[in-house]
C-alpha cells in the first residue's frame, strides 16, 4: 500500500499567515476536521470510518462521510505534490486547506468555473472535474442536514502586522 501524499503539519512548520478554524462556516469545519482525521488516521494506520462515524451520524449524514473520504482518496492520489493537510488540533488553516475550502464554497454558490480556476492551485485541471464532481456531493449532502459552506465568518489572521 502506497503512503497517502498528504502532510500533517503544524502551524510551526509554516510561514505564511492564515485563517483560524472557528472562522470557517460550520460545513467547512467539518470537511477539514474530517480531512486532518484522514490524514492522521492513514499516517497512523487507523480505520479512518471509526474515527469520522460518530460525527456524520450525529447530523443523520453518513452518505458525506463516505464522500469526504472519497475526496480525500482523490488528493492524496492525484496531485502531483503533497497536500499539506495540518494536525487535528493545528487552530489554523494552511493555505492548501484554505484553498479546498474556496473550492467548497464555489461549489455551494454553484460556481465551477470558479472552483476549477481555484483547484488549480493544487491539482491540474483535468483532474479537477473527478474532485469536483465528489465535492459538490458532499456539499450537496451536508446542505440537507442543514451545514453551511457559504463564508468564512471572519478573517482572523495570525501574524502579519496591524
Amino acid at each position: 500500500m502506497q503512503k497517502p501524499r498528504l502532510i500533517p503539519t503544524t502551524r510551526e512548520q509554516c510561514e505564511a499567515p492564515t485563517i483560524r478554524l472557528e472562522a470557517l462556516s460550520n460545513g467547512n469545519e467539518l470537511f477539514i476536521w474530517s480531512a486532518r482525521h484522514w490524514a492522521l488516521a492513514a499516517r497512523t494506520r487507523q480505520c479512518i470510518h471509526r474515527i469520522l462515524y460518530p460525527r456524520y451520524a450525529g447530523i443523520n449524514s453518513i452518505p458525506a462521510m463516505h464522500l469526504v473520504d472519497e475526496c480525500m482518496c482523490i488528493l492524496a492520489g492525484l496531485c502531483p505534490r503533497p497536500v499539506d493537510i495540518r494536525s487535528p488540533t493545528d487552530a489554523v488553516l494552511s493555505e492548501d486547506e484554505h484553498t479546498v475550502v474556496r473550492v467548497l464554497q464555489a461549489l455551494h454558490h454553484q460556481q465551477e468555473i470558479k472552483a476549477d480556476r481555484v483547484l488549480m492551485r493544487i491539482m491540474p485541471r483535468p483532474l479537477n472535474a473527478t474532485f469536483q464532481r465528489v465535492a459538490r456531493e458532499y456539499v450537496t449532502t451536508l446542505r440537507h442536514a442543514r451545514l453551511e459552506f457559504s463564508s468564512i465568518r471572519a478573517l482572523n489572521l495570525i501574524g502579519g502586522t496591524s
